[in-house]
């Protein structure tokens, strides 16, 4: 997807506050990449300087374990609804299909194909602000 730096947050994926990610791509360099906060060494904890092999270098304090223990089995579910059927129907209905992509002023992120589609559709209204258009 030509993304350079993805972060997410933990809250979004699967409910699980304090916590989150990155994923670097292939074409940065990690090793040009500093810390905007350093302490906690974690993994190394003997020492007083950040570790510097990934991903401890750039996780500063102690992890949140408990926080990231809900996500194997938040994740395992992702995208189902609570009969384990693939939630992708209507995203993938409303993001490639007619509805959404065909009107005046909408621009929609993501493939056309349904079958590359997820449960979430991303998109654009012009003229009209983020939460003027999730009110309605």
């Amino acid at each position: 997807m030509g993304i350079d730096l993805l972060a997410f947050t933990g809250t979004r994926v699967c409910r699980a506050t304090g916590t989150g990610g990155l994923v670097i791509g292939d074409q940065v360099d990690p090793a040009l990449l500093t810390p905007l906060v350093r302490g906690g060494t974690g993994s190394r904890s003997e020492s007083e300087e950040q570790p510097e092999i990934l991903p401890d270098k750039y996780e500063s304090g102690t992890c949140n374990g408990v926080g990231l223990a809900v996500w194997r089995p938040a994740c395992a579910g992702y995208g189902r609804d609570r009969g384990g059927r693939p939630r992708t129907r209507a995203g993938a209905r409303l993001g490639a299909g007619r509805r959404l992509r065909d009107m005046d002023g909408v621009t929609v992120y993501g493939p056309p194909d349904p079958a590359a589609c997820v449960a979430v559709v991303s998109c654009r209204v012009a003229g009209r602000r983020v939460s003027e258009v999730g009110l309605h």
